[in-house]
């Protein structure tokens, strides 16, 4: 698999994660990626079967160019397990653990957006009121 599509994979499984998932959000710019690229990545994923819900509409011309939404997005089981067997994550472990070992697999990676990403995440949960 391609190292971007692996990196956008991780990007939707960490906010997913997050306390209030927002997988739209997850764009080009935000992980310093071509426009190009995160399309294919997610056609990759889409196609694969390691994503489901992504809206691919490939267009013909500059004049209709192709739209990728990842809005409704969720990663399939063998999107997990993909993402575990890459990363070197246990699907047994609580999912702060997760995003710790993540974070350092995406140092590991130079993949500072998605250390970014995980730290927002780790540090949302950690201002959750407890009642």
């Amino acid at each position: 698999m391609r190292e971007e599509a692996a990196k956008v994979l991780v990007a939707v499984y960490v906010e997913l994660n997050s306390v209030a998932p927002q997988p739209g959000q997850i764009s080009p710019a935000s992980l310093q990626m071509e426009e190009e690229s995160f399309q294919r990545a997610i056609n990759i994923l889409y196609t694969e079967g390691l994503i489901s819900g992504a809206s691919i509409k490939i267009g013909d011309d500059e004049a209709n160019p192709t739209q990728v939404s990842i809005d409704d997005v969720l990663i399939t089981r063998a999107g997990v397990s993909f993402m575990e067997s890459y990363t070197g994550i246990s699907h047994q472990l609580p999912k702060l653990d997760k995003l710790q070992k993540l974070r350092q697999k995406a140092l590991d990676l130079g993949w500072a957006e998605i250390v970014g990403l995980i730290n927002k995440t780790i540090a949302d949960y950690g201002n959750i009121a407890v009642v």
